[in-house]
C-alpha cells in the first residue's frame, strides 16, 4: 500500500510502520459500510499453530512483516512469504494413440 486516498487528503505513508499503515488504512475501509475490501486481522502467537491451520484450509500461505518497518517494495529482510503446499497423488493414464 503506497497511498491512502480519501476524498479530502492524499498522503504517502511509505516511511510510516506496518503498525501505522494498518490504523490508517483500517480506518479508511470500515468507514465505508459499501466497501468490497475486507480487512484482515493481525495475529500474533504461535505461528506453527497458524501455518498448520493454514494448511490444513488448503489457503496458498502466510505473509509474515515486521510490525515497526516502514513500507519497501520489492523484497527486503521484513517480510517473509512461507507458502503451504499440498501434495496430491494420483494416476495418469494415456488413452492408446493421443499424446
Amino acid at each position: 500500500m503506497r497511498l491512502i486516498c480519501s476524498i479530502s487528503t492524499v498522503r504517502d505513508l511509505r516511511q510510516q510502520t506496518l503498525t501505522e499503515r494498518r490504523t490508517q488504512l483500517e480506518n479508511l475501509i470500515l468507514a465505508d459500510d459499501e466497501s468490497r475490501i475486507q480487512f484482515s486481522e493481525e495475529f500474533h502467537g504461535d505461528g506453527n499453530a497458524l501455518f498448520k491451520a493454514c494448511a490444513e484450509r488448503e489457503l496458498e500461505g502466510i505473509v509474515s512483516k515486521h510490525a515497526l518497518a516502514p513500507y519497501r517494495s520489492g523484497r527486503s529482510k521484513t517480510w517473509l512469504k512461507t507458502k503451504c503446499f499440498t501434495q496430491t497423488r494420483g494416476l495418469l493414464h494415456r488413452k492408446p494413440g493421443r499424446l
